[in-house]
C-alpha cells in the first residue's frame, strides 16, 4: 500500500505540472451561483435592454499544459442583466482562485464582436468581484469568458474493489473541478476476477436442423448470458433404394431420419457408367484410312459403341534411281511404303506413283550404219556411225557431172531405193551404197562400152522413142555443136567402124 501511495503522489504532482486533464462546471461561479450582475452601457437612441433581462453567458475553460491552452469545454450559463447610461459596458464576476481568465468579449445580433479589457476590482458584501469594461458600446446579446486552470490533486484518495470485468483502481480528485484520475493497481489480486458462471441451462432443445438456446447466470455478480447450442443434425438410415442406376440412367435412394421421421431426403444417384470391354476391330486402320473398332459394355451388353482407330501413316523407305540398260528396265528415285504397298514422288507421300511412272524401259540397241558410193558420185554429209534403234534417218546422193544416181543398194546388192534422197529407219546393221551410172562421149547406157547400141540410144532419141535425161545430150553431141542430130549418130556410127578395123 504504501507504494500504491508514493505512485500516487508522483502522479499527482506530473499532473499539477502538465495540467492534461479536463475540467468541470464547478470552476467558476457567477455572482452568487444562479446569476451574473452585469452593467451594461447602450449608446442613446439605440434599443435598451430592461436590467435584469437575462442572456447567455458562454463560459469556456481550458486545460494548461506547460502555459499553453489546449482544450476548451463551453459552458452557456445566464446571467442578469443591469443597464446603465455609459458608453461602456462592464462585467463583474467570482471565480476560483486556481482559475485565470484568458479573454472576455461580447457580441452583438449582427455579430460584431466587442472585446473587454480588465478593469478595477469590485468588492461587494464581502465577495470580490473580477471587472472587465468594454471598448466600445452596442447592443449585447451574449457575452464570453474563456478561464483556463491547473488542477489541483492534493486530495483524498479512494480505492476501489475488483469486478468481474474491471480491476481496482485508486481515484483522486482535483479540489477546483473535482475531476478524476484513475490508477489501476498492478497486484495481481486486483486484476479482474472475471464472471463465475453456472452450468448451463437448456432453455430451447436444438433440432436437427436449427439451434438450441443455453443460459448462464455469473454466482459473482449476477450477469445473465446466453449462448446458442449447435444443431444436431440429422441421423440418416441406410436408405432405400427405390430405383436401380443403370450406365446411364441415375438411381434413386430415400433416408428417413432417426432423430425425426419426419425429416426425409431423396438422393440422386449417380449413373454406374459403362464398363467397357478390350474391344473387336472391325475394320483395320490403313497407312491413310482410320479403322474401326467395337466395345460392349459388360455391365449390359445391348449397349456398345464405335470409335475411329487413328490412320497408321505411311511408313515410307527410299528407293534410289537405277539407270536403265539394253538388257535391263532402271527406275526413277521414289519412295515406298510396304504397309499399304504404294509408291510416293516425295518422303512426305503427298504425290502416289504408278508402276508406268516408276519404270524406266530398257535402252532400244544400236546399229552401225554405213553409207558409202561406188565412186562415180558423192554423199551430201557423212552419215555412218552408231544409231539407236528407231532413228529416222536421211541419206542423199549427188551425182558427179559425168553420172547419174542409179540407186541405193544394201550389202546383198539389192537396190534398196532409187530415190536420191533416201529416208529410212535404223531397226538392224545397215550397209548402203549409192551406185550412179557414168556417161562419156557417145558411151550413152552406162555400160562402159561404146557400140552400135549408143548409136541406136541417138535413134531413138531422135525418133522420139527413148527418152535421154537433158545432161546425157553432152554426150550425144558428138560434134559438138550443141544439137543432138542425125549427123551425130553418122559420126560415131563412123567411129565405131574405124575402131573396128
Amino acid at each position: 500500500m504504501k507504494k500504491t501511495k508514493t505512485l500516487l503522489s508522483i502522479l499527482i504532482s506530473v499532473c499539477m505540472l502538465i495540467s492534461s486533464v479536463q475540467l468541470s462546471v464547478f470552476a467558476i461561479e457567477i455572482c452568487d451561483g444562479e446569476t451574473a450582475t452585469y452593467n451594461i452601457t447602450v449608446d442613446s437612441g439605440s434599443s435598451k435592454v430592461t436590467s435584469g433581462t437575462k442572456v447567455p453567458v458562454q463560459v469556456s475553460w481550458a486545460n494548461l499544459n506547460n502555459g499553453v491552452i489546449q482544450t476548451s469545454e463551453a459552458i452557456t450559463m445566464f446571467g442578469k442583466i443591469s443597464v446603465s447610461s455609459s458608453t461602456y459596458y462592464r462585467i463583474r464576476f467570482i471565480i476560483n482562485n486556481a482559475d485565470t481568465v484568458s479573454s472576455v468579449y461580447g457580441t452583438t445580433a449582427s455579430g460584431t464582436r466587442i472585446n473587454f479589457s480588465k478593469s478595477d476590482d469590485y468588492s461587494s458584501g464581502g465577495k470580490k468581484y473580477t471587472t472587465y469594461k468594454s471598448a466600445s458600446s452596442g447592443v449585447l446579446t451574449g457575452i464570453y469568458l474563456n478561464l483556463y486552470h491547473t488542477h489541483n490533486y492534493f486530495g483524498s484518495t479512494v480505492y476501489t474493489e475488483p469486478t468481474c470485468t474491471e480491476p481496482a483502481y485508486a481515484i483522486i480528485t482535483c479540489k477546483y473541478c473535482h475531476n478524476q484520475i484513475k490508477d489501476i493497481l498492478a497486484a495481481d489480486d486486483k486484476q479482474p476476477l472475471g464472471h463465475n458462471w453456472t452450468e448451463q441451462a437448456v432453455i430451447d432443445e436444438p433440432g436437427c436442423e436449427s439451434e438450441g438456446k443455453a443460459a448462464f447466470v455469473c454466482l459473482r455478480c449476477g450477469d445473465v448470458k446466453e449462448d446458442s447450442l449447435p444443431a444436431t443434425g440429422h441421423h440418416w438410415g441406410g436408405g432405400t433404394v427405390v430405383k436401380e442406376a443403370t450406365c446411364e440412367e441415375s438411381g434413386i435412394i430415400t433416408y428417413t431420419c432417426k432423430n425425426d421421421a419426419s425429416h426425409t431426403r431423396t438422393v440422386i444417384t449417380d449413373p454406374i457408367g459403362h464398363d467397357w470391354n478390350g474391344g473387336t476391330v472391325m475394320e483395320p486402320a490403313s497407312c491413310e484410312e482410320d479403322g474401326l473398332i467395337l466395345y460392349t459394355c459388360d455391365n449390359s451388353p445391348e449397349h456398345t459403341k464405335t470409335e475411329a482407330i487413328p490412320a497408321t501413316g505411311h511408313m515410307p523407305d527410299k528407293i534410289e534411281a537405277v539407270p536403265a540398260t539394253e538388257e535391263h528396265e532402271g527406275n526413277i528415285e521414289y519412295w515406298y511404303c510396304s504397309q499399304c504397298d504404294k509408291c510416293f514422288a516425295d518422303d512426305m507421300c503427298t504425290v502416289t506413283l504408278a508402276e508406268d511412272d516408276i519404270i524406266l524401259p530398257k535402252l532400244p540397241p544400236k546399229y552401225n550404219v554405213s553409207v558409202k558410193t561406188d565412186g562415180n558420185g558423192t554423199l551430201s554429209g557423212d552419215i555412218s556411225g552408231e544409231y539407236t534403234k528407231g532413228t529416222q534417218i536421211t541419206v542423199d546422193a549427188v551425182e558427179a557431172e559425168n553420172s547419174i544416181f542409179d540407186g541405193w543398194y544394201n550389202s546383198n546388192n539389192e537396190l534398196v531405193s532409187s530415190s536420191i534422197s533416201y529416208s529410212f529407219a535404223v531397226d538392224e546393221e545397215v550397209e548402203l551404197t549409192a551406185r550412179f551410172k557414168a556417161y562419156s562421149k557417145g558411151e550413152l547406157n552406162a555400160d562402159s562400152v561404146t557400140d552400135i547400141n549408143d548409136v541406136t540410144a541417138i535413134l531413138g532419141y531422135l525418133s522420139g522413142t527413148d527418152f535421154m535425161p537433158e545432161k546425157w545430150s553432152v554426150f550425144a553431141d558428138i560434134d559438138g555443136n550443141g544439137e543432138i542430130n542425125l549427123m551425130d549418130a553418122y559420126l560415131l556410127f563412123c567411129s565405131l567402124n574405124s575402131t573396128t578395123d
